[in-house]
C-alpha cells in the first residue's frame, strides 16, 4: 500500500487536469492524503 500510495501521489500531482487519472489514483492516494 505504501508503494502504491507513493506512486499515486506523484501521478496525482502531475495530471491535475486529468479527471480519469485523478479518480483512479484517488483511492490509492487517499492513504497518503
Amino acid at each position: 500500500m505504501h508503494r502504491a500510495g507513493r506512486k499515486a501521489f506523484h501521478i496525482k500531482r502531475i495530471p491535475v487536469s486529468g479527471p480519469v487519472d485523478r479518480g483512479k489514483n484517488e483511492p490509492k492516494g487517499e492513504d497518503n492524503a
